[in-house]
């Protein structure tokens, strides 16, 4: 677009103008637009400004101050000071809107001022874009996963990420400048650290598990990633990428330590013992022994006191065992209540030693603790040519013949610490037991039991409420009511019983009895309702027996009654609670007695 004004232009230029990149504005010593090419035209309409018909003597500079360009004061400022020959020219960016950015040229130029705008949008966003992805890479350089080094060739620190910061306890200061060897590479590792620094500068990238230095003087596993890089004005680089691998190795040993060791326990597991059984058939560990040890009545302690204690019994010979044996020795959980040890050039004097260790344990337990008996066994593996395994099950045999030797000693300690635990946490008291084990013995001699069923109902007497051992002392001495959920707790009590005494071959004859001790004759009673002669004849004595001596006794929840009184009850529910026949010979026995 020509105007009038525009003489001051040789046509060559405003031709070379027109065909430029710029958009050009010439304006005279006033401010007025002499010149204005196609590209600046063709910005003013497609901008929809007001230009006031873009001819005559409009004046550029009330155009810019109408339209409220950006950046206008600055460029009013300059035009001015160029047009009063205070400035020869004057460069300066401006962003038209959020993604229109010019570059603007004014120079002096004849009598007025020429103005040349560039498009430098496209620039622009692409160093915005280049600025956002700097910054956020450098976010990651300086906070990612992983600790980061930029070494020179000499294996000088040039630039040290946030991350490897705090790995090493050094403050960037204290790293950028510094050698590696200086700081963090183990003195032992340098000449190690040196070659691999050649490797890299050669052209390898490499990666491995090595070691680094903390400040405070810990060694720390660590994961390298190395490789070189070109930087200019640097040369060949190292770029070394770094992980921690502290968490990572301790993880790695937990699942190796879960992986062969017993969880309860804490002590080897299986697994471990037979890939260590191979390692250990060598000439140089021979003699071999190998001893088998097996908690007795593990599973009778399970069925008493439940399976946390069974659990805290297995732990606690497993400590003690841990304390009796070398650095070369091995304990091993074999199976569930049954432990291994290997004891690698062993002597007769060393197993001797031990199995007195272990009759010392079993003897130290308290009279208030369960009592611990351990089955022993050892065999040796003496010449090379012997199967390890038939040495292990020699073990066994001969442990197996320990816990017969042992068995009848070890489940009287048991019962007797069952009886104790009941009297203590109950009204089960010793002399309940004595009183019931003579009532009982004399009706069933008055019966003509025979001698094998009279030892039968003796040990029931003396066991038939051994279920209580399985319920909460605050409530079996509940003094009131019990609630609904209460009550059948009590009620559990014959068939955990039973369950106590089914789990030795010793109690297993009366294990029925107990179960059933709570039946009523008139099939009224619990666990299983069972009516009359359903009912075993011992269990039928024992509710008897036992309901006449609660009665006459004192119970939180009542007081006793006299003879006669329990009498005259017994009589009244003879053919409802009690077997009637059975019922009428007790009351015989104990008028008898009265008469006596």
């Amino acid at each position: 677009m020509l105007l009038d004004q525009n003489q001051a232009l040789s046509s060559d230029l405003k031709e070379f103008l027109d065909l430029s990149p710029y958009a050009a504005v010439f304006i005279n010593q006033q401010g007025e637009v002499v010149y204005l090419n196609r590209k600046a035209a063709e910005f003013v309409e497609a901008s929809c400004l007001e230009w006031n018909g873009c001819a005559g003597k409009s004046n550029y500079l009330n155009f810019i101050e109408q339209n409220m360009l950006p950046e206008s004061e600055l460029l009013i400022k300059n035009i001015k000071l160029i047009l009063e020959g205070e400035k020869e020219k004057y460069k300066f960016d401006y962003c038209w809107d959020e993604n229109i950015y010019f570059e603007v040229k004014i120079t002096k130029f004849k009598d007025g001022v020429l103005l040349l705008y560039e498009n430098i949008s496209k620039r622009k966003i692409t160093e915005k874009k280049l600025r956002s992805l700097e910054k956020r890479y450098r976010t990651i350089f300086d906070h990612g996963p992983m600790g980061i080094l930029l070494l020179d060739s000499d294996g000088r620190v040039l630039q040290a990420n946030q991350t490897f910061v705090e790995y090493t306890g050094y403050s960037k200061s204290e790293l950028i400048g510094s050698t590696i060897f200086e700081t963090v590479v183990l003195e032992e590792n340098k000449e190690e650290a040196e070659k691999f620094i050649d490797k890299i500068l050669a052209g390898a990238e490499v990666e491995y598990i090595g070691e680094s230095l903390r400040k405070n003087g810990e060694v720390f596993p660590i994961l390298f990633k190395e490789r070189a890089i070109e930087i200019p004005g640097q040369g060949k680089c190292i770029l070394s990428m770094q992980l921690d691998y502290s968490e990572y190795q301790k993880q790695q040993q937990r699942i190796e330590y879960i992986g062969y060791h017993d969880q309860l326990t804490g002590c080897y597991n299986r697994s471990y013992i037979e890939n260590k059984l191979k390692e250990y058939d060598q000439a140089e560990y021979l003699p071999l022994a190998v001893v088998m040890i097996d908690i007795n009545g593990l599973t009778l302690i399970n069925e008493s006191y439940g399976y946390k204690t069974g659990d805290q019994l297995l732990i606690k010979v497993a400590a003690e065992l841990k304390t009796l044996l070398g650095d070369s020795d091995l304990l091993g959980r074999w199976s569930g209540d049954e432990f291994i040890i290997l004891l690698p050039e062993s002597s007769k004097q060393q197993l001797a030693d031990l199995r007195e260790a272990v009759n010392i344990f079993c003897n130290s337990t308290a009279e208030d603790e369960i009592p611990v008996s351990l089955g022993f066994g050892a065999a040796a593996k003496n010449e090379l040519k012997a199967n390890i395994y038939q040495v292990i099950n020699q073990a066994d045999r001969n442990m197996n013949q320990d816990k017969l030797t042992k068995s009848r000693s070890s489940k009287n300690k048991f019962v007797k610490n069952l009886i104790n635990t009941l009297g203590a946490k109950s009204n089960e008291t010793k002399e309940h037991a004595l009183r019931m084990t003579s009532l009982a013995f004399k009706l069933g001699d008055r019966l003509r039991l025979s001698h094998e069923k009279l030892n039968e109902l003796n040990l029931l007497a003396t066991l038939h409420d051994i279920g209580k051992v399985t319920i909460a002392e605050s409530i079996l001495n509940k003094p009131g009511k019990l609630t609904e959920e209460e009550w059948e707790i009590v009620k559990s009590h014959p068939v955990k019983g039973a369950a106590i005494a089914d789990s030795t071959a010793e109690f297993s004859p009366i294990a029925k009895y107990i179960r059933h001790h709570h039946e009523r004759w008139d099939g009224g009673g619990y666990p299983e309702g069972l009516a009359e002669h359903e009912i075993p004849l011992l269990s039928r004595i024992i509710t008897l027996v036992d309901s006449y001596d609660v009665m006459t006794n004192d119970r939180p929840y009542k007081e006793p009654m006299t003879k006669l009184e329990a009498v005259k009850e017994i009589s009244r529910c003879a053919g409802t609670q009690f077997d009637p026949e059975l019922a009428v010979e007790f009351i015989k026995l104990l008028e008898e007695e009265e008469e006596a």
